[in-house]
């Protein structure tokens, strides 16, 4: 089938419909829809690996998180690989000189190394020793810990790797000496490189002056998106908790959950005549909304949100931001095994959290630079 093709046209200008009957007549596709579709259908599609995006981080220098990637794919040229391509190269080990150099043995299992990851992986509590290298890597990607300890956690890791492999070659080609203690004073100033030390913020709650009720809300997500469950408590001056209450909301992102829990405090509020109402939430997107008193909101909960700005009229409101870490009652509420509804009466869990905020215990959230 012929094509008749305006080369200068194609050259000088940009034209999207040319392109696509280019395409088109060049068999690649019927009904072409984009040139991003012709793209993924003839490019070669590699298995997506759970460590691709973990190994690469702005705080982690290139070179570091390279000899990582080079090892998950195994393409780090020790002895064995380099026999295997067809090298003469001695065989053994250079820390412990008793077994064959292998990625396995010279990064995990070797007597001089093996030592050194089990103190390394004590500081995270992490005592697991049946893995080899790789899977203990991909285990490593999947552990579930805050984001300040998963900093160090990635940090430490790769930069042990990579030590061991600058160690490893010193050894060899420099004859340089193997001393175990200097490894972990490496990853210990790879700390303070890449990471500084976290701020430490002291998170205080604060009841209500006067006659004011203060509600404090909070949401909890079950993936993303996944199941939301949204909860919060009203507390007076006293330190009494008023009433709490607990709703789920289907299937949502995690900034509906926050607004949720808003959606189901304020005419809870306003039922009960509590017009001078302080709204604190450890969401900024639901206090800039009540601020600016924003329609921007899912569609799903338009009509909602419309009759929160309509109640919101007969409230003397103040809004207020609380880090996570001082918003314990709501988060109690917020929790998974909760029985739905409005609960009048303040159970002992919630009791205790706000005695503590009340006694002004200050919590601590650690930042990090």
């Amino acid at each position: 089938m012929a094509c008749k093709i305006d080369i200068k046209e194609a050259f000088d200008t940009l034209r999207w419909d040319f392109l696509l009957k280019v395409l088109r007549v060049a068999g690649y596709v019927d009904n072409f829809v984009t040139v991003a579709l012709a793209f993924a259908q003839h490019c070669h599609r590699f298995p997506k690996v759970l460590w691709g995006s973990w190994i690469w981080e702005n705080y982690i220098p290139i070179k570091r998180s390279l000899i990582c990637w080079r090892l998950l794919h195994n393409r780090v040229p020790t002895f064995d690989h380099l026999r295997r391509q067809g090298f003469i190269a001695s065989s053994y080990c250079c820390f412990c000189f008793s077994a064959e150099e292998t990625v396995d043995h010279i990064f995990w299992q070797c007597s001089g190394i093996k030592p050194i990851w089990r103190e390394f992986l004590q500081w995270f509590n992490f005592q697991d020793f049946s893995y080899d290298i790789h899977s203990f890597l991909v285990a490593a990607c999947n552990r579930d810990t805050s984001s300040q300890v998963r900093t160090f956690w990635k940090i430490g890791i790769i930069t042990l790797i990579r030590v061991i492999w600058t160690l490893r070659n010193a050894c060899i080609f420099k004859d340089k000496v193997f001393y175990a203690k200097h490894l972990l004073q490496i990853v210990c100033v790879a700390f303070k490189e890449a990471a500084p030390p976290p701020v430490i913020i002291n998170v205080y709650w604060w009841p209500p002056v006067s006659h004011w009720i203060k509600v404090n809300t909070d949401g909890s997500p079950l993936g993303s998106p996944g199941k939301i469950v949204a909860g919060g408590v009203f507390i007076d001056k006293f330190g009494w908790v008023r009433g709490c209450f607990h709703y789920n909301g289907g299937t949502g992102f995690a900034f509906e959950t926050e607004l949720l829990a808003i959606i189901m405090a304020i005419p809870i509020a306003h039922s009960r005549g509590w017009f001078d109402l302080w709204v604190e939430s450890d969401s900024t997107y639901i206090v800039d909304l009540l601020h600016t008193r924003s329609t921007l909101v899912p569609w799903r909960f338009i009509a909602s949100w419309n009759k929160i700005l309509v109640l919101l009229q007969d409230f003397n409101i103040q809004i207020s931001h609380i880090y996570r870490e001082g918003n314990v009652p709501a988060d109690i509420m917020a929790s998974e095994n909760m029985t739905e509804g409005w609960w009048p009466h303040k159970v002992e869990e919630i009791k205790k959290a706000v005695r503590l905020d009340m006694a002004t215990n200050s919590h601590v959230r650690l930042k990090v630079k």
